[in-house]
């Protein structure tokens, strides 16, 4: 029985396909990182129904100066990642509640709330087909955006959307 849930847990990357993760970073400035550069060339991390994939750039021009900069991140097949990770947290949950079940007693996620954070991510995404894009700018005046949405905006459609549904179970 234990080996069972156990093997339930144990994900099938094979199943995947093809696995890839890549890193292209650089930073040029000074040793304490008061002022300089900072490239995030590519970032990808994927299998083949789906993955993310990012870039960055990020700079401060003096020492103890604001930083300004923009990061893209590119969520391919994102909502079906989403429902694939829930599953295997549910696996996981569910294995975990039989070998110890006072340890999720209060761990669940419902389905409205996973619904609810796929509608939030499509709410401030832009959307190509099956890939959400995300584009983080800090101009380094104070001003920060998400898809051209400021932190109140964000929050605004994180009360209306997600919040709801916290308490949900």
């Amino acid at each position: 029985e234990v080996d069972k849930l156990i093997s339930s847990i144990i994900p099938d990357l094979a199943a995947l396909g093809k696995m890839v993760t890549e890193i292209d970073f650089n930073y040029s400035g000074s040793k304490d990182f008061g002022s300089g550069q900072t490239n995030l060339k590519s970032l990808e991390f994927s299998f083949a129904p789906y993955g993310i994939t990012a870039n960055a750039s990020a700079m401060r021009v003096k020492d103890g100066g604001s930083i300004s900069g923009n990061a893209s991140l590119s969520c391919i097949n994102c909502l079906n990642m989403i429902d694939d990770t829930m599953g295997y947290f549910e696996r996981v949950r569910s294995a975990v509640s039989v070998l110890s079940p006072k340890t999720t007693e209060n761990i669940r996620v419902s389905p409205r709330l996973v619904q609810a954070i796929k509608d939030f991510l499509v709410a401030v995404a832009s959307k190509d087909k099956d890939t959400l894009k995300f584009d983080l700018i800090n101009d380094g005046a104070g001003k920060i955006t998400l898809n051209g949405k400021d932190n109140a905006e964000l929050m605004e459609l994180f009360g209306k959307i997600i919040a709801p549904e916290l308490n949900n179970k």
